[in-house]
């Protein structure tokens, strides 16, 4: 790559500063000569989000919280399940990899080594998530895992703030990854006794398996599913586990599951993971994850540096929090099975209005339902945005779902990183 000279690099990245910090993106100061990616990386991120998650059948929530969460009395529990990721993998690559995602994201990025794994929002100048994004740093390049069906999205947005002075390539390389939480009680036991692991990452970290600490590498046929992957610590699903980057030369995550399951970890259903991220409280792209809503509505505080300097979407991130402006969060809601004798399917859908039961005043508006995911038997598990003041955003609040009837009780999501709010 031709880069500039050390002068005009330095008019480039107070320029790039400035525009970062207003949401400009840098085309006018392109040029032909600039080494980009290519590609039909044009269209607008929520344009080319993916459209919200399609129903699920239901499921026997009790057996598949049995399944994932480690007893409460300390016993090993459950042996560990596999749970297929589908995601959107982008490499990062370049001299200023690190400086330029830290300006593109909410997290700290600047000064990471390799090991780490970072979770970062996305977000546009008025603070409205475009993705959620886990990057992981290794030694040559910082692989942005996204959302499923979002590469393309991803490139764009890169593409778009991307400088001649930047010394950035990027590469969509999706289809050369899978990703695969595994979890459950025994899930600690079962990889701690892996040969070709050394140790068991932290939350915020990876370690290859087979002890190397190069770029998470390619397998090979014959050789355990774990072979030439990372593993991250946290699954990714707000259940206590471990997620698996894997490269693979063709298959995704259902091979990386199915492999999996010959190695003795059973697989979990797609619809069992929808169902188990819901139930979590992880917004998905689609859904909980909008230009409708910003990182720190999504209870995702966990993603956003307060200490940090300019990004896109800094400014409206700081007066939310520092004038207490965040006035809807992200709630569970569980929602009852119909009346004895009637039909158990509870009638609730994405984009339902949720309002508060109020003997005195009658039923208020307080938000509207993101997911859904019937259980067994009747009831469900939603996910909802709901107003702070009147008291609709508080656990254990009744509401009242749709226009059928169903009610619900608000419940707190475990993947809520919240800084202290102030109902």
């Amino acid at each position: 790559m031709a880069f500039v000279s050390a002068s005009s690099r330095g008019l480039t990245r107070l320029t790039h500063r400035r525009a970062v910090c207003s949401g400009a993106p840098p085309s006018a100061l392109r040029h032909a000569g600039h080494r980009r990616a290519r590609g039909p990386y044009l269209t607008a991120m929520s344009a080319a989000s993916p459209p919200p998650p399609a129903a699920v059948a239901p499921i026997d929530g009790d057996a598949l919280l049995s399944r994932v969460l480690p007893p409460p009395d300390g016993r090993a529990g459950a042996p560990p399940v596999a749970a297929p990721l589908p995601a959107c993998v982008v490499a990062v690559r370049g001299a200023d990899r690190l400086a330029f995602l830290h300006n593109q994201s909410t997290a700290d990025v600047k000064g990471r080594s390799a090991g780490e794994v970072v979770a970062a929002a996305l977000t546009t100048h008025t603070a409205r998530l475009t993705d959620v994004v886990t990057l992981v740093v290794t030694p040559t390049e910082v692989l942005a895992v996204g959302s499923p069906g979002a590469g393309d999205a991803l490139m764009a947005r890169f593409d778009k703030y991307l400088f001649p002075g930047d010394e950035v390539d990027l590469a969509d390389v999706t289809s050369a990854y899978s990703l695969t939480a595994v979890v459950g009680g025994g899930a600690d036991a079962h990889l701690a006794a892996l040969p070709t692991l050394d140790a068991l990452p932290g939350d915020g970290a990876w370690v290859a398996v087979g002890g190397s600490d190069d770029a998470v590498g390619p397998g090979a046929d014959g050789e355990p599913w774990l072979a030439g992957a990372a593993l991250l610590g946290g699954s990714g699903l707000g259940v206590p586990g471990y997620r698996v980057l894997a490269r693979r030369p063709s298959g995704g995550g259902a091979a990386a599951a199915a492999a999996a399951a010959a190695e003795g970890i059973p697989a979990l259903s797609s619809a069992e993971v929808a169902a188990l991220r819901v139930w979590a409280g992880v917004p998905t792209a689609g859904a909980e994850i909008s230009d409708a809503h910003n990182p720190l509505e999504a209870r995702l505080w966990g993603t956003v540096s307060f200490d940090k300097g300019c990004y896109l979407g800094q400014e409206t991130i700081a007066r939310l929090r520092t004038y207490d402006g965040v006035r809807t969060l992200l709630y569970g809601v569980d929602v009852g099975a119909a009346a004895p004798g009637g039909d158990a399917r509870v009638a609730v859908a994405p984009g339902d209005a949720v309002r508060t039961v109020d003997a005195d005043a009658g039923a208020k508006a307080a938000g509207a339902v993101t997911s859904v995911v019937p259980l067994a038997g009747g009831g469900a598990w939603a996910l909802a945005y709901m107003r702070k003041k009147g008291g609709a955003a508080a656990p254990g609040v009744e509401v009242l779902l749709g226009d059928g009837g169903a009610r619900g009780v608000v419940r707190e999501i475990v993947n809520a990183t919240d800084a202290p709010l102030v109902p």
